[in-house]
């Protein structure tokens, strides 16, 4: 009886042994992680020049805020810039051709300066063998109040055209 405890304490001592060492390893692992860590750490509030992490965060979290007041203000300027910008005659449409017969080259021209409201004006020189005439046409929500040549009509057709497709080159040709 007396050795069959002697066997069942060697197993438990083996047992505990092994257990033991495998305590041993487990630590070792975990400390060197905890070092790894505490070096990234140290590392950190090295390169953060005697300021504490808490310190960092909340100088972050007020600069963020000051950015984020910024970006709104940057949305209502772009915005208020867009309204701006669609009443700025910046839609051209152009047409060239001779008014009379007698003279060629298409010297002759008709110019439409529109905003994204279709409002503006139309300018037309009309070259002849004794001089030129100008006219201005105003041009409100796409109408005139005096009508239009074909030529009018026509550069005003393209500078709605334009307006549509901004990626569009800017042409004079007919």
């Amino acid at each position: 009886m007396i050795e069959i405890n002697k066997t069942i304490l060697i197993i438990a001592i083996s047992a505990a042994a092994v257990v033991f060492i495998m305590i041993i390893i487990i630590l070792a692992v975990l400390s060197n992680k905890i070092n790894k860590y505490i070096e990234k750490q140290n590392k950190i509030q090295r390169k953060i020049n005697d300021q504490s992490v808490e310190d960092l965060l909340i100088s972050n979290i007020e600069q963020l805020r000051k950015v984020e007041n910024n970006y709104k203000q940057v949305i209502k300027d772009i915005e208020r810039i867009k309204l701006k910008l669609g009443g700025t005659l910046q839609n051209v449409g152009m047409v060239r051709y001779s008014a009379a017969a007698e003279i060629g080259g298409e010297i002759s021209y008709s110019a439409s300066f529109i905003d994204d409201y279709d409002n503006g004006f139309v300018i037309t020189g009309m070259y002849y063998r004794d001089g030129m005439n100008t006219f201005v046409k105003h041009i409100n929500a796409g109408e005139s109040k005096i009508p239009l040549t074909p030529e009018e009509k026509k550069s005003l057709q393209k500078a709605i055209e334009y307006k549509i497709d901004k990626n569009r080159k800017f042409d004079i040709q007919l």
